[in-house]
């Protein structure tokens, strides 16, 4: 800590000699500064222009250490960490880790209560086999997951035109995005933190705009996610619209 001190001493001494001439106290004080820090020798590098190279054994030091903090936590920003032991555990038992998804009842016996339980949407096959082009077949999965799903159906069907960066460009409408984040919101394979996230956007785009017509959309859109969904939709919406508490 001395020394972080002294060294942000010395630039602040650089930086006043680029200053407008300053009173005879102030230089003086100035002049008793530097004879102080010539009093520590072992910090000398730090009056040099270059210091990176002394540093580097305490940066290194303190990286390893910031890493080490965290090799036995759970992971926080994602959880991809799962699938991909999932496919290793399932490879190693001579099975094709990209034939069937993990929840599937061919691979029951290979399933345990720490990895196969952190992995996200398990009904779906692990994408991208070698030798797969990822753009192509992002745009196939998409296609099919949306025909497929009557409420990405319908809400690709209410899109408007919009200019974006100069492009004119089909976006979903604000009705279509208020029951698509009403859908995330209630989804049970997502977490519960992201979800609630969801809720906070949803009353953003409430506080921006969504006027009767688009209320009515949304709520049309959703009637195709389960039965009950367009009154659950309708009470989320007022609770919201008078700041009373959201339950998912």
């Amino acid at each position: 800590m001395k020394v972080v001190a002294h060294s942000a001493e010395i630039a602040c001494l650089q930086i006043g000699r680029k200053l407008p001439p300053r009173s005879l106290d102030h230089r003086r004080q100035e002049a008793g500064d530097r004879q102080e820090l010539r009093a520590f020798p072992g910090e000398a590098p730090f009056l040099g222009a270059a210091p990176a190279a002394n540093l580097r054994p305490a940066i290194w030091t303190l990286a390893i250490l910031a890493r080490a903090l965290f090799v036995a936590r759970t992971p926080l920003l994602s959880d991809d960490v799962y699938r991909y032991l999932w496919d290793g555990r399932v490879q190693l038992n001579g099975i094709n880790p990209y034939r069937y998804p993990p929840a599937a009842p061919e691979l029951a016996h290979l399933r345990d209560g720490e990895i196969h339980a952190g992995i996200n949407r398990p009904a779906k096959r692990t994408v991208y086999p070698p030798g797969a082009e990822p753009e192509r077949d992002q745009a196939i999965a998409d296609l099919v997951e949306r025909e497929a799903n009557p409420t990405l159906r319908e809400a690709a069907r209410a899109t408007e035109s919009a200019t974006v960066l100069g492009h004119r460009v089909r976006v979903v409408q604000r009705g279509a995005l208020v029951a698509l984040k009403f859908q995330a919101a209630l989804s049970p394979t997502r977490m519960i933190d992201d979800r609630y996230i969801d809720v906070g956007d949803l009353g953003r785009v409430m506080r921006t705009k969504l006027d009767a017509d688009d209320e009515a959309l949304a709520l049309r859109i959703a009637e195709t996610i389960y039965p009950g969904a367009r009154d659950d939709l309708a009470r989320m919406l007022d609770d919201l619209r008078n700041n009373r508490p959201v339950k998912i």
